[in-house]
């Protein structure tokens, strides 16, 4: 299959208004809903002309506001209060995106709906808002917050018990369809918040597996023990180094307590786009179905209520050929689903 990337050329608008028509009417955008397309001097200026484009086709009032790329994390003012009186963003700024920060997550508490788009044309097209994938990662959800405990093991060595006992789960497949959520097309798995007392174990990377964090593949074995929900020691070759290093760099022993945990859900998604030539692929890496996925730093996001560690740092981990169990139900075995309601 042809793959590209994002091309620069207002004139290739026309090619998405159909495709992101779609998209937000499976965010159920209504018409004379406000919908605010939020964008940088980075942003892929026709994804926003597109946007625009197919929000008037739904009848919406839609507006576009660019921001400097260069800004500061923004806490209050004008930009946060625009953001809590709309209905809808279309979140497609280059700089400061995490749901973590704060003018995301104060904007979600007011029920505005927010959809964040990152990810190359080709992507988006394979990847657009399904709704089996939407129930299949509302299965999911059903099923992890029904248990108390994730066990995850492998053949190369992975052997963790995590603590979710009163976590909540959410459920990501790339339209916020309902208020106060937020999500990333691109994206279907089950994300859920994980407690640091009861989470002990070691998290085996094998070759191949995905550092999100670093958006890196592993290239060498590296072994990471976890006590008490924190990491105490990184084991390995160049990826442990790399791993090392960039915990090191917060200067805070909150970047290495667990922050969440969960499985990809949609078969749709190529493992291998991340190696290919230009942006994009970091979707596919969370989304590939079966492939568990483990984060450590910070949990204060809407979709991990109870989360209390605001620290900057955030990594996450997913990783090839785990098996997952729920308590005693078996989700995955060595990466594929076993369980029927996952099939």
């Amino acid at each position: 299959m042809v793959t590209w990337s994002y091309r620069d050329s207002h004139g290739a608008t026309g090619d998405l208004v159909g495709l992101f028509h779609q998209a937000l009417q499976q965010c159920n955008l209504k018409p004379h809903e406000r919908l605010m397309v939020y964008s940088d001097h980075h942003t892929a200026q026709h994804y926003a002309a597109a946007f625009v484009a197919a929000a008037q086709q739904i009848g919406s009032d839609v507006f576009q506001i660019i921001v400097p790329s260069n800004q500061s994390e923004i806490l209050d003012g004008p930009i946060l209060d625009v953001w809590c009186s709309v209905d809808m963003v279309v979140d497609l700024e280059s700089i400061h995106t995490s749901i973590y920060r704060p003018l995301r997550t104060t904007a979600l508490d007011s029920g505005i709906r927010v959809l964040r788009v990152t990810e190359p044309e080709d992507v988006l097209f394979r990847l657009r808002p399904d709704p089996a994938v939407r129930d299949r990662t509302r299965c999911a959800k059903s099923l992890v917050e029904a248990a108390d405990n994730f066990r995850v093991v492998s053949r190369m060595g992975t052997d963790i018990v995590v603590n979710r006992t009163d976590r909540k789960a959410t459920a990501l497949w790339g339209a916020p369809d309902r208020p106060g959520t937020w999500d990333h097309w691109s994206v279907g798995l089950v994300v859920d918040g994980a407690n640091r007392a009861g989470t002990n174990g070691t998290i085996v990377m094998e070759v191949g597996d995905f550092n999100l964090g670093m958006q890196r593949y592993v290239a060498s074995r590296t072994t990471i023990t976890v006590e008490e929900g924190v990491i105490v020691e990184i084991e390995g070759g160049l990826d442990a180094s790399l791993l090392r290093a960039w915990f090191e760099k917060w200067e805070d022993p909150r970047a290495y307590h667990i922050s969440h945990i969960g499985w990809g859900c949609d078969p749709r998604a190529d493992w291998a786009r991340m190696a290919q030539k230009g942006p994009g692929g970091v979707g596919d890496a969370e989304s590939f179905a079966g492939v568990f996925q483990i984060a450590f730093g910070r949990d204060t996001s809407w979709y991990l209520e109870g989360g209390t560690n605001d620290v900057p740092a955030h990594i996450d981990f997913n990783c090839l050929h785990h098996s997952i169990s729920l308590d005693d139900k078996p989700i995955t075995q060595d990466g594929k689903f076993v369980a029927d309601e996952m099939q």
